[in-house]
């Protein structure tokens, strides 16, 4: 597909490039865009750490009770919820620190 120059794509592709904008308005752009990455960030944390204890609810609900024939052992049981344990706040914790930096 080829464009005209000057057409209305050109256009608002010259206006996405903040980097021609004076400071002001860069720093006004990147902080909209900084708020809105958190938004998404937390919403997707959110629901990946609700799915994953989901997940590690049913699991062992299934072991504790014997459903769908699942026996797991103790030393697997432990080594799972260990890492799940850490991979969830670790996960939070990564997200946390680099959306909202370190203060020193």
């Amino acid at each position: 597909m080829d464009f005209e120059p000057g057409t209305v794509i050109q256009e608002e592709q010259k206006a996405e490039n903040i980097d021609v904008q004076p400071f002001g308005q860069q720093f006004a752009e990147r902080y909209g865009q900084d708020t809105r990455h958190r938004g998404v960030a937390f919403v997707w944390a959110t629901r990946v750490v609700t799915v994953t204890l989901v997940v590690m609810g049913l699991i062992l609900l299934a072991n504790g009770t014997a459903l769908w024939g699942l026996a797991i052992s103790d030393t697997v049981m432990v080594a799972l919820l260990t890492t799940t344990t850490a991979n969830i706040l670790g996960l939070v914790f990564i997200i946390l620190r680099g959306l909202y930096g370190v203060k020193e």
